[in-house]
């Protein structure tokens, strides 16, 4: 009977203890625009994050809160740069949802592939500091626009070296996934 009665007090004392060791970001969704990315982008990131383990009142008692974005892997650290990651504090209402923005530019080197990051939650209150951290993943393409030319007709018909006055027609097509803003050929 004693070894039961000090499992029970263990695994109560651990339930009681649970909430500052798994305290979590919750991602609800992420955003991008421009949605499809691809290497020079500037990106600007919208997080929707709950978190139901937050202390009562946070920022009424004088207790702080900051959120800030964090690169996750190697591939994200060498390619990304984080131009806005609005570290200010925040007031979150117990177990309420809120957006939190994030701006980066992707290097025009930057390969294709999935970059990581980590969005990090810091509180403060009471003295005391708790950190909590969740994850997502955003895709990155190389190459967004992909043109392709195909000769229409030619004016006059057989072209030599030399002509001066030719007409050519030339139909270009965006096989890529990203409009073509601008374009200028020579």
């Amino acid at each position: 009977m004693k070894h039961t009665t000090k499992t029970i007090i263990a695994a109560i004392l651990l339930v009681s203890m649970l909430p500052t060791i798994t305290a979590t970001v919750n991602l609800k969704s992420v955003s991008y625009d421009p949605t499809v990315i691809t290497a020079g982008d500037r990106v600007n990131i919208t997080t929707t994050l709950h978190e139901r383990l937050l202390p009562e009142g946070v920022a009424d008692d004088g207790s702080n809160l900051n959120v800030y974005l964090r690169a996750d892997n190697k591939l994200t650290r060498d390619h990304i740069i984080i131009e806005d990651d609005t570290d200010a504090p925040i007031y979150i209402p117990p177990a309420g949802h809120w957006n939190q923005r994030f701006q980066v530019r992707v290097q025009a080197d930057a390969p294709t592939g999935q970059y990581d990051f980590d969005v990090i939650m810091n509180t403060t209150t009471d003295g005391k500091s708790y950190t909590s951290t969740g994850s997502f993943t955003m895709p990155v393409d190389q190459e967004g626009v992909d043109l392709n030319a195909h000769l229409v007709s030619t004016e006059p018909r057989d072209l030599r070296p030399g002509d001066d006055n030719t007409k050519i027609a030339v139909e270009w097509t965006n096989t890529g996934n990203k409009p073509i803003e601008e374009i200028s050929i020579d």
